[in-house]
Parts: C-alpha cells; structure tokens; sequence
C-alpha cells in the first residue's frame, strides 16, 4: 500500500466512512502477508545456501587434508625403507667383515 492509499484511509476515517477504512486495512494486511511470504522464502533460500556453502568448505577441508595426509604417510614410508636400507647394508658388512677373521682362525 503506498503513501495515497493511507491518506485515502486517513481521510475516510475523519469522514466517518468505517467500511472504506475496513477494505483498506484488508488491503493492507494482504500486502504484509505477501511481504511476510516473500521474507520468508528469501530466509529459507539463504539457509539452504549457507548450508551448501558451508557443506563445501568441510568437504574441500576434508580433500585438503587427505591429499596432505597422504603426502606425509609417503614421506614417513619411505623414510622407513631407507632406514632398513641403511640397517640391512650395515649387518651385511659386518658379516662380510666377521668371515675373512673366521675363516683366519681355523688356521691357528
């Protein structure tokens, strides 16, 4: 209801006109009704878009940390091996060095 529509119920109330007043504040309570409405799908859209947007970020968080995650169990695997590596190669110089002196000792 716009600014003519008030003064028009202004004026019919100072005229006495109760029934022109009364489809007035009919129209007017159909006009915040559909305000109401409109709000109220405006709110629901936003709420829904708030969940999407807020559903995407936990997920790209999620996929971040996994591909991170990854990369350092990788690292931790393969920091593994070279220390078998580096194990394994020490015990086998050492028993490369322990047979020439048990062999060495059958001769005394």
């Amino acid at each position: 209801m716009d600014v003519t529509g008030n003064q028009t119920a202004l004026d019919a109330v100072k005229a006495g006109n109760a029934g022109s007043l009364t489809q007035d504040v009919t129209a007017f309570q159909a006009d915040v009704k559909t305000a109401l409405g409109y709000i109220g799908n405006y709110s629901q859209t936003f709420a829904s878009r708030e969940e999407y947007l807020t559903s995407s970020i936990a997920n790209n968080t999620a996929l971040i940390s996994s591909i991170f995650d990854a990369d350092m169990a990788m690292e931790q695997l393969n920091a593994t091996k070279g220390q078998i590596g580096t194990q394994i190669g020490t015990a086998m110089l050492g028993t490369l060095n322990a047979a020439p002196q048990s062999l060495l000792s059958l001769f005394r």
